[in-house]
C-alpha cells in the first residue's frame, strides 16, 4: 500500500464501468470519487485533494489530454501533479500517442480492466508521478517564487549551477528559468542541445518556437509550432502561443482558428471569448473581433456579460473602469438595438462621476439610448434629471 494513493478521482461515462473499478479499489480501501461527466470531473477535482485520476481516454466527446492539462495547470500549485491512468477501449491514435507522450508521465491501461493489472498501474502512475513532483517542487517553491520576485540573477544561477547538471527533465527546467529571465539566446541554447538529443521530443519544440518567437523570428517559430500542432494538436498552451504569434503575423483569422479551439477545449469557461475578443481589438483587428464576436456570441449574452461587469466596477466606486466596460461591448456591437441597455448603464456611470463634462456626456448617451428605444422611460426620467443639472451650471446665453 506504500504507493498506493490515498483518494482516487475516477472518471467514465459508463457507470458499469465506474463501478467495477470502484469494487476493486474497496478492497484496497481506496477512497474513490466518481464522475460521469467533464463537468462533474472538474468540480470534485476542485473540491477534493486528489492522489490519482483514471480517466477514459474520451469525455463527453473531449481527450483525456485536456483533463490531464487543465489539472497540471491548475490555478493551486499543490493540486498540479496528480498521477494518471488513462483508460482506453480503442487503440492509440496517433495524434493521441504524441500528446500523450508530450505531456508525460502517463500510464495507459485497456478495457476491460483486470484487478491484478489495474493495481499493478497504481504502483506505476503514482512512481512516475512522484519523479515528477520532485522537479515540480523545485519550480513553485524556489525558482517561480525567485522570477516572481524579480531575482532572475539568483534563478539563473541555480539553473546554471544545479539544472544544467542533472537529467533532461532538470535541464528543460533549466532552459525556462533562461526563458523567464529574458536570457533568450542562452535558453536556446539549452533547448536546442536537448532537441538535438531527442528532435521527436514536442516540448523542445514548442519552447524553441517559444523563444524564436520572442526574438523576433516569427518565420521559424511558426514553422516549429505547426509541426508540433500537426502531430498533437491537443495543447492547449501551444495553442494560446500559436494564437498570439498569428496576430503578430498580422494573421487574425488563423488566430481566430486557435480560438476556437481554445474555446471548444475550455467549455468551463464560456467567458474565455471575451479575453479572445479583446486580443484582437488590441492587435488592431476590430472588424475581425466584431465578425467572431457574431459569429460566437449573442448581443444579448455580451451585453448581459458586460452589463454585470459595469455594474460590479460601479458598486465599488470604480466608475471609470465601469465606462471602460461598457465601451468593450459597445466596439464589438456598435449597430445592435439592443445596445441600449449598455449606453444607459454607461451615462449612469458618467452621472455618478458628478462633473459637468461627465454630466453633459451623460445625457449625450442618453439621447442615443432613446434613438435606439424611444419608450424607453427610465432614460427619459435620467434625460430630464441631467437637462436640469445642466441648466443650473451653465448660464443662459445672452440675447
Amino acid at each position: 500500500m506504500g504507493n498506493f494513493p490515498s483518494k482516487i478521482l475516477l472518471i467514465d461515462q459508463d457507470q458499469t464501468v465506474l463501478n467495477r473499478v470502484e469494487s476493486i479499489l474497496q478492497k484496497q480501501k481506496i477512497p474513490v470519487i466518481k464522475a460521469l461527466s467533464w463537468e462533474q470531473a472538474i468540480y470534485h477535482y476542485n473540491q477534493n485533494r486528489v492522489d490519482l485520476v483514471i480517466c477514459q481516454k474520451n469525455l463527453d466527446q473531449q481527450p483525456a489530454s485536456l483533463i490531464v492539462q487543465k489539472f497540471r495547470n491548475h490555478e493551486v500549485a499543490s493540486k498540479r501533479n496528480p498521477a494518471f491512468i488513462v483508460t482506453q477501449s480503442t487503440a492509440m491514435t496517433a495524434e493521441e500517442t504524441h500528446i500523450f507522450r508530450e505531456l508525460g508521465e502517463i500510464v495507459t491501461i485497456n478495457k476491460p480492466i483486470k484487478e491484478a493489472t489495474l493495481l499493478s498501474f497504481l504502483s506505476r502512475a503514482m512512481e512516475e508521478a512522484a519523479m515528477r513532483t520532485k522537479l515540480h517542487t523545485i519550480k513553485i517553491d524556489i525558482i517561480d517564487p525567485l522570477i516572481e520576485s524579480g531575482d532572475f540573477e539568483k534563478a539563473s544561477s541555480i539553473a546554471e549551477g544545479k539544472l544544467l547538471q542533472g537529467s533532461s527533465k532538470s535541464r528543460f527546467l533549466a532552459s525556462y528559468v533562461f526563458e523567464e529571465a529574458e536570457k533568450y539566446e542562452r535558453s536556446l541554447d539549452t533547448t536546442g542541445k536537448l532537441h538535438q538529443e531527442d528532435s521527436n521530443n514536442l516540448s523542445y519544440i514548442n519552447q524553441l518556437a517559444r523563444l524564436k518567437m520572442k526574438t523576433g523570428n516569427f518565420d521559424e517559430a511558426k514553422e516549429y509550432f505547426e509541426k508540433a500542432d500537426e502531430l498533437a494538436p491537443f495543447n492547449i498552451h501551444r495553442l494560446e502561443d500559436m494564437a498570439a504569434l498569428y496576430l503578430e503575423m498580422k494573421a487574425p483569422e488563423k488566430s481566430i482558428e486557435k480560438y476556437k479551439d481554445l474555446i471548444k477545449f475550455n467549455p468551463e469557461d464560456p467567458s474565455l471569448k471575451y479575453q479572445f475578443f479583446q486580443n484582437l481589438q488590441d492587435a488592431g483587428f476590430e472588424k475581425e473581433a466584431q465578425e467572431f464576436c457574431k459569429e460566437t456570441t449573442g448581443a444579448m449574452e455580451l451585453i448581459r456579460h458586460f452589463n454585470n461587469r459595469g455594474v460590479m466596477l460601479s458598486k465599488e466606486g470604480k466608475f471609470i473602469d465601469a465606462i471602460d466596460e461598457y465601451d468593450k461591448a459597445c466596439k464589438l456591437i456598435p449597430n445592435s438595438k439592443e445596445l441600449y441597455r449598455i449606453l444607459y448603464n454607461k451615462a449612469i456611470s458618467h452621472i455618478n462621476l458628478k462633473t459637468k463634462h461627465h454630466v453633459e456626456m451623460a445625457e449625450e448617451l442618453l439621447l442615443k439610448v432613446l434613438e435606439l428605444k424611444p419608450d424607453y422611460q427610465k432614460a427619459k426620467d435620467k434625460i430630464a434629471i441631467t437637462s436640469k443639472a445642466l441648466k443650473k451650471e451653465i448660464p443662459p446665453q445672452a440675447s
